[in-house]
């Protein structure tokens, strides 16, 4: 599984800089292929460490455990939601239906770079409560966000996973990890 995970990271992260830098129209607060080309140093680290927050959310998400979970059968690894960019549809519970593993990869990376530049000064613990719908200023002590009565999932845990595989503390800002 893990060499699957590291073949989807790199394979991601290739798709994503063909894409981006050759074919696709970036969405709304990313960068477009002549600022990537104007910092192509500065995008390849990027590119790198949104590959392995990519390939961590991913797992988390349960992407490829079975043919039968949303994430697998959508060909969305990041359980992305609403008709995004690449996207051909919706399920019934919202989450967006793209047409190739790839396509979903690519959404996934678009969306966390998005986030990377929308939300420079949130930490990996905000950015993790925010991802599950919690406030990013009031997390609760045991991690655990829910909405409704629901359990949405433990921002804790997930942004200690991350931090864990960048390398970094779940306190440094999206701009440090990411710079």
């Amino acid at each position: 599984m893990d060499d699957f995970l590291e073949a989807l990271a790199f394979g991601g992260v290739l798709f994503f800089a063909w894409y981006f830098l050759s074919e696709g129209a970036p969405e709304a607060g990313t960068a477009t292929a002549a600022e990537a080309a104007d910092d192509s140093e500065e995008a390849t680290v990027n590119a790198d460490k949104i590959g392995i927050w990519a390939q961590i959310t991913a797992k988390l998400e349960g992407w490829g455990l079975s043919a039968h979970n949303r994430p697998t059968r959508n060909n969305n690894p990041g359980n992305i939601e609403g008709h995004v960019a690449g996207s051909i549809g919706v399920d019934a519970q919202g989450f967006a239906i793209f047409p190739t593993a790839e396509a979903g990869e690519a959404a996934l990376h678009a969306d966390l770079l998005a986030k990377a530049n929308k939300y420079p000064n949130y930490s990996l613990l905000q950015i993790s409560a925010r991802y599950f719908g919690g406030d990013v200023n009031n997390i609760p002590v045991d991690g655990n966000i829910y909405s409704n009565g629901q359990l949405q999932g433990n921002a804790i845990t997930r942004a200690q996973a991350v931090a864990a595989a960048l390398g970094v503390s779940v306190n440094n800002t999206l701009a440090e990890v990411f710079a």
